[in-house]
């Protein structure tokens, strides 16, 4: 949350704001109340709202995201909600947090940030035709649920222009609105295929985590084969390019990704 904050206010105002806070109560007590209301006294920007939001209510937000083209522009329509993250589960009571949304066109460019505290909320870029990747940098503490079909874009012909982050976002994001029940199985499988030539460790063992506990703990007996089938058809191919056995000079990177293959392939993949 602080992450966020800091991101929202710019590093400069964030460090003038705590350090106006550490030498105006050196030597006093002080409560939570103290630091949001210096920092927003310093930044001049709401972070006692955003701050309070997220101490004074148990759980974490999810923003739910639709888009549409209009007049040249895409509109994006966003919902905000508690994420639940069991299927069945009694619905929340609702609520809602303070926080900066940003988003911007998947091929980069500038963001566009609005400050959320209703349940509901728009954001408008200029343009038609890209897919938008909100919480860009994965800043934002909350999780995004795109439509299906907006996750396959971004994680297809998309994804080679997303940072790091935010294809390990994406591949976050798209698991727990499958563990949540907000997509099928299916639609995970459709975004993690598409990384399976990733060149990040980090992404590579987040899918792989997952795909174990699909295998294991959610896919039929008689789907077991087939989904290790797809798993070494995917992934091998990723664990051929860069080779089972070490080369001299090898990252560490490069060290873990190959044992993550090497895992994934031979032993959920069943190779």
């Amino acid at each position: 949350v602080l992450r966020m904050v800091e991101h929202y206010t710019g590093k400069e105002p964030f460090r003038k704001g705590v350090s106006s806070y550490l030498n105006r109560f050196a030597f006093r007590n002080a409560a939570g109340e103290d630091f949001w209301r210096e920092m927003t006294r310093v930044t001049g920007k709401p972070v006692d709202q955003i701050l309070s939001s997220f101490v004074t209510q148990v759980g974490a937000p999810l923003v739910s995201v639709t888009s549409a083209c209009q007049g040249g522009r895409t509109r994006l329509s966003l919902r905000q909600s508690r994420f639940v993250g069991a299927p069945g589960a009694p619905a929340p009571l609702p609520q809602a947090w303070t926080m900066p949304v940003c988003a911007r066109p998947a091929t980069g460019g500038a963001s566009v940030c609005r400050v959320m505290s209703a349940a509901t909320d728009t954001i408008t870029l200029p343009g038609c035709g890209t897919p938008v990747l909100v919480n860009p940098d994965a800043t934002g503490y909350f999780l995004t649920e795109y439509t299906p079909a907006h996750v396959r874009d971004l994680a297809g012909r998309h994804l080679p222009s997303l940072a790091e982050v935010d294809r390990l976002r994406l591949a976050g994001d798209a698991w727990w609105m499958a563990r949540a029940g907000k997509y099928d199985i299916g639609t995970y499988l459709d975004v993690a295929g598409a990384m399976a030539g990733d060149t990040s460790e980090a992404v590579v063992d987040e899918i792989a985590g997952r795909l174990g506990y699909i295998l294991n703990d959610i896919a039929t007996p008689s789907d077991r084969a087939r989904l290790s089938a797809w798993i070494r058809a995917r992934f091998s191919q990723s664990l051929a390019a860069i080779g089972v056995t070490p080369k001299p000079g090898d990252s560490d990177e490069l060290h873990s990704r190959r044992a993550t293959l090497i895992g994934l392939v031979g032993i959920t993949g069943g190779d």
